[in-house]
């Protein structure tokens, strides 16, 4: 008998066991596993291959069984050679325990799995006929942190690694059950990007892998899997074609067979129960029939019963039975009813180990419930614990891509919450405040990770040392991820999923040190929102307007140096502002003398805009101002005649929502002469958030008087694809207006490496070119370069930039300030936002788009007011203000009647301090 500690030892008993073991992986049988973990016990004394301890952990959640079993695992590998063998399989189990463990825990154990799983594909020992399966393991890893984290990249990765291990497994045929297996993998993964990116190839692709699973395996453990992820993809297919009936009957009879397939203590039957209850949710809310609703409430209660705590779809499960259980006191009008599914919704809400989206989703559900009934106090309960989950969401997404894919699913979550704070009579503070929370996210990411910390430096080096690093390290994550290749997936243990992984855990170490700052006295509230004192403080300026417009309610908040509160705007509706958006101007109707490039893609398609408005864009104008804008100015004390225009009071607008889509700067009675109009009581700028205005104004004043400042001028007169410009009066205007001290540098039709590489060299730029704003992905809309090739310079190009020197940046194009994506409408994403985050204090841009004799013409009076004087506060704004003013008088006319060209001067807005 070898020593005890000879690896060899338990041998026999353990192939004896291992027999068994694959009996009960075709038979199911529960004897089968007890005498298998038996004899493995017996043989091993602790040292052996424990995958039936990590099924009985599966089946039963015993958090015991899943520790035994990393215990033993680690035993094992640490006493197998390196080169036996053995030593890749025994590291690719140890992998599958710490994945189970990464479902109960933090980004550690998935981060440990991953590099157990790369060491077993990638060592020195393991046989091709093992790699497949390894591929494939590592392939639900990276399935497994996407549905944790939402990154796109661990998705993309997860699908190379499915089709390492189908490729490589064809090379074995008599492992035909494991072919499969890797068929199942794929087609979930399949199924993910198909719902993330909608392209029909990816679930068409999906179908026939799960069919093929389903339909050729003799695997009963596995039979009923197959099944259950055949009927899910059915059900996506009809949704992606309503008129299909079919699918629906299909996925039904799938998911159902499944369950008969499978045995009682299956550890996958809380998922297909869940199936059926959204198959059968959706059948009801199409058919309206009683039946149907009932069968979905009867599977979302054995969906929940048969889930353990701490599974990180427990949070889903109790999603799933609150919506139905909401549905039947909807049909029948049950109170108690209603407040089982606002009780279910609240333990979403509280999960905390459930996916931050999950219970955010849950928080808004509740609160909608007790909407319905009145109760405001408790749906603003409700809110403000969701709202607060909302930074943990964004974190733990690794791209641009992620946080909007995350984001967009919360539309309005900011709005409704403002509205019922109001309703339930909190204070005006604390509704202003959450709204606050739940608009700019991702540009307060960038912002945190470029606030100013001298003082923190100064008072304590050593956190600000570990603080600046992490925020460093978190930063440059995100930012690589921008411009990362999704397709390539790692080849060896070196490069297993360092971007997600060290960001998660990165991102906890910043939220850690984070707190440590705020425990240090006069950093009570480092990198957080502006409180009542900071709000006020920004007033001193100017008075601050955010609008809040829901369908609970339309209201302003009105910040001035003193005091917050609330305006009540019973002439306002979301109705009505939808109305007003629709009859805006949008240029003169003739494209070829606008620099418009208002072309968007739909599914590779181009499609012009086109909106027919239901009142002339005088017409609204005037409602806007009369509903709107006159009663806030009016509550301000601003509609006086006795200032000069060049002496007017400052008003600045804040924030996203419906009312960030219409010019407030231009709202006005313009039949009357002078028009009764803002423009006439104020000199109006515009900010995405208070926080961002914080922000700028923290940045401190850098105007360009002297040889240290350079202008650069990026001028396209010709632009592939596109009609001509006439930027030689820009050019000409910004040259002479300019100080002899200050060089002014042109690039005519530059590519975007360029203007990339001289962007961060100059203090103001200047851009007079065509533009486009994206209307399915914002972060796309771009500025187009090019000499004899088109180039484009995105958004999310210039979210990495951080310039210092940066000032001001005057984009002379379309759409720049446009937002027509509205589930991301309270993100403010366009390129004048960019360019701020980029680090220039003031931008110009335009609502939609613009004439090029309008572009021209206030783009050169703009500068000649601006050198005037350049060193005070207020300069840009009022530079921009008098230079529209001054078109407009010289384009209005006394009967304006409906002609839109007469409001070329609208578009032009400044944002900035």
């Amino acid at each position: 008998m070898l020593p005890k500690n000879d690896y060899r030892r338990p041998a026999g008993l353990y192939e004896f066991g291992s027999r068994i073991y694959e009996e009960f992986l075709f038979t199911g049988s529960e004897k089968k596993l007890d005498d298998a973990i038996r004899y493995l016990q017996e043989a091993c004394d602790c040292i052996f291959n424990s995958n039936a301890l990590l099924h009985r952990y599966q089946r039963k959640a015993y958090i015991e069984n899943l520790n035994k079993a990393i215990s033993i695992h680690e035993e094992v590998v640490g006493r197998t050679p390196m080169h036996d063998a053995t030593r890749s399989q025994r590291l690719d189990n140890l992998a599958l325990a710490y994945r189970l463990q990464y479902q109960r825990s933090g980004p550690e154990s998935l981060s440990k799995a991953l590099r157990l799983a790369y060491d077993a594909l990638n060592g020195s020992a393991t046989q091709p006929s093992e790699r497949p399966p390894i591929h494939n393991n590592i392939a639900n890893l990276y399935g497994d942190m996407y549905r944790k984290t939402g990154s796109m990249e661990a998705l993309m990765n997860a699908i190379q690694h499915n089709a390492n291990a189908i490729r490589e497994g064809f090379w074995f045929p008599q492992n035909q059950e494991g072919m499969l297996g890797y068929f199942n993998s794929i087609q979930a993964h399949l199924r993910q990007r198909f719902r993330r990116l909608a392209n029909i190839k990816d679930l068409d692709c999906a179908i026939y892998y799960a069919k093929t699973a389903a339909e050729e395996t003799k695997n009963d453990y596995c039979h009923g899997i197959y099944y259950s992820n055949l009927g899910s993809l059915y059900y996506d297919k009809y949704l992606s074609d309503p008129g299909s009936v079919k699918h629906l009957d299909d996925a039904i009879v799938c998911k159902k067979r499944a369950l008969k397939l499978a045995s009682k203590d299956h550890p996958e039957r809380s998922e297909w129960y869940n199936g059926l209850a959204n198959i059968y949710h959706l059948w009801f809310r199409n058919s309206k029939l009683p039946p149907h609703l009932e069968e979905a409430i009867g599977y979302a209660h054995e969906a929940l019963e048969s889930t353990y705590a701490g599974d990180l779809r427990l949070g889903n499960r109790l999603n799933s039975l609150g919506v139905v259980l909401n549905e039947r006191s909807q049909l029948n009008g049950s109170r108690d009813e209603a407040d089982k599914a606002v009780n279910y919704f609240q333990r979403a809400l509280r999960e905390k180990n459930s996916p931050p989206l999950e219970r955010i989703k849950a928080g808004k559900r509740g609160a909608e419930v007790e909407i319905r009934f009145q109760e405001w106090e408790r749906a603003a309960v409700l809110l403000a614990e969701a709202i607060d989950l909302i930074g943990r969401l964004v974190l733990r997404s690794n791209s641009s891509d992620d946080h909007q894919h995350n984001l967009k699913q919360l539309t309005s979550l900011g709005p409704l919450a403002a509205s019922v704070f109001i309703n339930a009579r909190k204070r005006d503070i604390e509704a202003l405040q959450v709204l606050e929370k739940a608009r700019g996210v991702i540009s307060s990411l960038v912002m945190d990770s470029r606030t100013d910390i001298t003082e923190l430096q100064e008072q304590h080096p050593d956190i600000s040392s570990r603080y600046q690093h992490l925020r460093e390290a978190v930063a440059a994550s995100e930012s690589s991820s921008i411009i990362s290749n999704f397709g390539a997936a790692p080849n060896n243990a070196g490069e297993f999923a360092p971007t997600v992984l060290q960001h998660e855990c990165n991102v906890d170490q910043l939220g850690i040190v984070e707190d440590q700052i705020r425990q240090l006295p006069g950093f009570e509230r480092f990198q957080e929102a502006p409180t009542e004192k900071d709000m006020c403080a920004l007033a001193q300026q100017g008075p601050l307007v955010s609008y809040n417009i829901t369908q609970h309610g339309s209201h302003a908040f009105l910040i001035t140096g003193k005091s917050i509160r609330v305006l009540g705007l019973p002439n306002m509706s979301i109705a009505l502002a939808e109305e007003y958006i629709s009859s805006m101007p949008t240029g003169n109707d003739d494209r070829s003398l606008r620099r418009d490039f208002k072309v968007i893609s739909v599914n590779g398609i181009s499609q012009p805009k086109t909106e027919k408005p239901s009142k002339s864009p005088v017409e609204a104008l005037r409602l806007l101002w009369t509903n709107a804008v006159k009663p806030v100015l009016k509550d301000l004390n601003l509609l006086r005649t006795d200032h000069a225009d060049s002496k007017l009071p400052f008003v600045w607008w804040v924030g996203g929502g419906l009312m960030s889509l219409l010019p407030l700067h231009a709202a006005g009675d313009h039949h009357t002469s002078p028009s009764d109009s803002t423009m006439s009581y104020a000199i109006s700028s515009y900010t995405p958030t208070l926080k961002a205005l914080q922000y700028l104004r923290r940045k401190g004043s850098n105007y360009p008087t002297s040889s240290a400042h350079k202008i650069l001028v990026v001028a396209m007169p010709r632009t592939l694809d596109e009609i001509d410009l006439q930027v030689d009066q820009e050019i000409r205007s910004i040259q002479d207006a300019a100080t002899p001290a200050t060089p002014v540098e042109v690039l005519l039709c530059p590519s975007k490496d360029e203007v990339l590489e001289q962007i961060t060299t100059a203090s103001v730029v200047h851009f007079a070119c065509h533009g486009s704003s994206d209307r399915f992905d914002p972060s796309d809309s771009a500025l187009v370069l090019g000499g004899e090739k088109r180039d484009i310079l995105r958004v999310k190009e210039l979210w990495p930039l951080d310039h210092r020197l940066a000032t001001i940046a005057y984009l002379s194009a379309c759409s720049t300030a446009e937002t027509r994506y509205r589930r991301l409408i309270d993100e403010s994403i366009h390129l004048v936002s960019a360019f701020q985050l980029v680090g220039f204090r003031h931008v110009m841009g335009t609502l939609w788009g613009a004439t090029d004799s309008a572009a021209a013409a206030v783009a050169a009076d703009f500068y000649t007011n601006l050198f005037q004087e350049m060193d005070t506060p207020s300069a840009v704004a009022k530079a921009l203000h008098l230079a529209v003013l001054k078109h407009k008088r010289s384009r209005m006319v006394v009967d304006v009647g409906t002609n839109a060209n007469n409001l070329d001067w609208v578009p032009f807005v400044h944002y900035g301090p």
